[in-house]
C-alpha cells in the first residue's frame, strides 16, 4: 500500500490485483489502481500545513522536559502526563536534558537525581545558568533517601521532591498545580 498522488494525504492506494474481485467497483482507476478508502493523515503531515491562525481556540499545549534513566518509568510518566495535554519530551540522561533543555524551552522540568553521564543536581545547576530557564520550575522524583541531596535539590529552586516509589497520580496533580501557579 502507498499513498496515492489523485487522492493526496489521506488516501490509500493498491494494485489492482489486490482488488482484481471489485468488478464494476467506482474505486477502480484505470485498471491498475484503485482508490481503497479514505483514511486519517499522520499528525506529521497535519501539522506541517497548519499554523495556529488555522485553529480555532489554538492553545500551544505545555511542554514539560522529563529526564528520567528508568525507561519504563519514562514511558509511562510520559504517556500519563500526555493525557493530560501535555507535551513530554523525554530524556534518559543529564546530558541529553540540558540539551533538550536548550532545544525546547520547556515550562516545567521533572528531574530524577540519580541520573547517568551528568547526576540530577549538576542538571539542575547547569539548566540555571541557560537563557530563560531561571525561572522554570522544576520536580525531583528520585529514589533517593539522602537528605543532604534533598536538601540542596531546594537550593537549586525545586518547587516539588517526590520519592520513589510514587504514585503517578501524585505527579501529575503537582504538574497542573505548579503550572497554574499555586
Amino acid at each position: 500500500m502507498n499513498r496515492g498522488p489523485v487522492g493526496g494525504p489521506g488516501y490509500l492506494w493498491e494494485t489492482w490485483e489486490t482488488i482484481a474481485n471489485m468488478k464494476n467497483s467506482p474505486y477502480i482507476r484505470s485498471g491498475r489502481t484503485g482508490l481503497i478508502a479514505p483514511c486519517t493523515p499522520s499528525i506529521t503531515e497535519i501539522m506541517e500545513t497548519l499554523t495556529e491562525g488555522d485553529i480555532p481556540n489554538y492553545q500551544r499545549l505545555e511542554t514539560i522536559l522529563l529526564v528520567e534513566d528508568s525507561e519504563d518509568l519514562s514511558r509511562s510518566l510520559s504517556m500519563r502526563l500526555s493525557s493530560e495535554a501535555y507535551n513530554v519530551v523525554p530524556a534518559f540522561d543529564g546530558i541529553d536534558g540540558l540539551e533538550k533543555a536548550e532545544q525546547f524551552d520547556p515550562d516545567l522540568v521533572i528531574v530524577d537525581l540519580g541520573l547517568p553521564r551528568m547526576d540530577g543536581l549538576k542538571l539542575l545547576h547547569s539548566m540555571r545558568s541557560l537563557p530563560g530557564m531561571g525561572d522554570v520550575p522544576t520536580m525531583v522524583v528520585t529514589g533517593s533517601r539522602d537528605s543532604c541531596l534533598e536538601d540542596r535539590a531546594w537550593k537549586y529552586g525545586v518547587v516539588r521532591y517526590f520519592q520513589k516509589p510514587v504514585r503517578q497520580k501524585h505527579i501529575v496533580e503537582a504538574v497542573g498545580e505548579v503550572l497554574r501557579g499555586h
